[in-house]
């Protein structure tokens, strides 16, 4: 199926995945489905995707998890698209996925990125929007935050 990424193009989220996943560029497809707060239903398409892509090639990069994170706060927080109907089902069972598999990958996790973005697809599947934004956050303006 075709969708518009934010930019208003159209795209097929399974076609970004044809690549092996270390010419994968994430931050290509991260600047496609999320900018600055928004979203499209394209987006939510790509999840599914993503997801299968972390545990068929067991990646340990930060950003698809922070990514997948991104669109479901700005699924929870923003006056984000509704999610079509053919992508609930899906989209919720690999956000589900995404979150158990996280848990495997914390304890070994120590770049700074992957900590943060895990902790925040933990948060969001738990419902706890606020700790996930500030795991979101740079350390910078974390401490900014916090006033140090």
């Amino acid at each position: 199926m075709f969708y518009q990424d934010v930019y208003g193009n159209v795209f097929e989220p399974a076609s970004w995945f044809d690549k092996v996943p270390n010419d994968l560029q994430w931050s290509e497809l991260f600047d496609a489905c999320y900018h600055q707060g928004s979203i499209t239903t394209g987006s939510y398409a790509v999840v599914p995707h993503i997801v299968d892509s972390i545990a068929k090639h067991g990646i340990f990069d930060w950003e698809p998890y922070a990514l997948v994170a991104a669109i479901e706060e700005a699924r929870l927080t923003d006056p984000a698209p509704a999610m079509p109907s053919e992508l609930k089902d899906t989209y919720f069972e690999a956000y589900q996925k995404l979150a158990e598999h996280s848990l495997r990958v914390f304890p070994d996790a120590s770049d700074p990125l992957l900590v943060r973005s895990v902790l925040a697809v933990l948060s969001l599947s738990k419902g706890q929007v606020s700790i996930a934004t500030f795991a979101m956050l740079t350390e910078s303006e974390q401490l900014e935050l916090l006033g140090s």
